[in-house]
């Protein structure tokens, strides 16, 4: 785990060493464990790694087969509300991705993502729909293709993220398709907003004029 939250990491609090176990056989093996002084809130994640150290060699090439016993540190039963924010939109060879943030100490673990991207005409192209989970104080890039690929040109990307709290994220995005690399162009929403209302208020002017130059 990185140190973005909680200032903590669990491997930093557990002593380090090896131990070796043969082949069926059990031992006990203790670690140290050094309690945090100051408080901290949510869990920390992390993990024994268990290595097999005759792994097979062949052809100048070494197998390496590891096990992980992953472990969860917390100190109070109560965990904080999950947090999850895009931080931006970007893109991965031809497709379109955001890149998501626990902001919390909790755990985000297997929501339903959905989504899609409306253009300026309302023709509509969904993401496909997956699931994800976040550790916490953590942070990734998640790539969302979609069923049809789209041209370029401007979009509004709608997503919506459920779990034990549901989040929702609206952002304006310019697409530009090039030799099937996909560059993105993320936009303020304001200006839109802004159009959009503007637009509307001429709209209803010129339907009023209209309607006053029937009646005359």
């Amino acid at each position: 785990m990185d140190r973005l939250g909680s200032g903590w990491i669990l491997d930093g609090l557990l002593t380090r060493f090896n131990r070796c176990i043969r082949n069926k056989e059990k031992k006990q093996v203790a670690f140290q464990l050094t309690i945090p002084k100051k408080r901290f809130s949510g869990s920390l994640l992390g993990g024994f790694q268990i290595l097999d150290q005759n792994a097979h060699t062949s052809g100048g090439l070494q197998q390496e087969l590891a096990y992980v016993i992953g472990a969860i540190l917390q100190e109070d039963k109560a965990l904080p509300a999950p947090q999850l924010n895009v931080k931006s939109v970007t893109s991965v060879k031809e497709h379109l991705a955001v890149k998501l943030v626990n902001t919390s100490g909790r755990l985000i673990s297997h929501y339903q993502l959905a989504g899609d991207l409306r253009s300026i005409t309302g023709s509509k192209k969904h993401l496909i729909d997956q699931v994800i989970s976040i550790a916490p104080h953590d942070s990734f890039t998640l790539q969302l293709p979609t069923k049809k690929k789209p041209t370029s040109g401007l979009y509004a990307l709608k997503l919506t993220i459920k779990g034990d709290k549901d989040f929702s994220v609206d952002r304006w995005v310019y697409l530009n398709q090039q030799n099937d690399q996909l560059k993105i162009y993320e936009l303020a929403r304001w200006p839109f907003i802004l159009i959009s209302a503007l637009t509307l208020g001429l709209l209803i002017l010129f339907i009023g004029k209209k309607k006053e130059k029937r009646h005359v």
